[in-house]
């Protein structure tokens, strides 16, 4: 196999790849939910890993909705009016 062979294998994968994404985008934005990416360097990808296994949490969606719980009734019990933000 040529390296122009192997470019293009590997194009075509990540194309692959992007559309398998999209489309998996596009059912959850059906189902009502949305995806959310986080730009993280490789340390703090780790620290989440490590903290969401630490605290019990096999799933990371569910350890970062975790803290944006913690995180909202603070802001509450902090007399936050959410409205304020859009929030009814």
């Amino acid at each position: 196999m040529t390296d122009a062979d192997k470019q293009r294998k590997a194009a075509t994968e990540r194309k692959r790849k992007s559309r398998a994404k999209q489309k998996a985008h596009a059912s959850m934005l059906d189902m009502g939910k949305v995806s959310i990416e986080l730009d993280l360097a490789k340390g703090e990808r780790s620290m989440f890993a490590t903290n969401a296994l630490a605290r019990g949490f096999e799933d990371q969606d569910e350890y970062f909705m975790n803290l944006v719980r913690i995180d909202r009734k603070a802001l509450l019990a902090e007399g936050c009016d959410m409205s304020r933000f859009g929030e009814a």
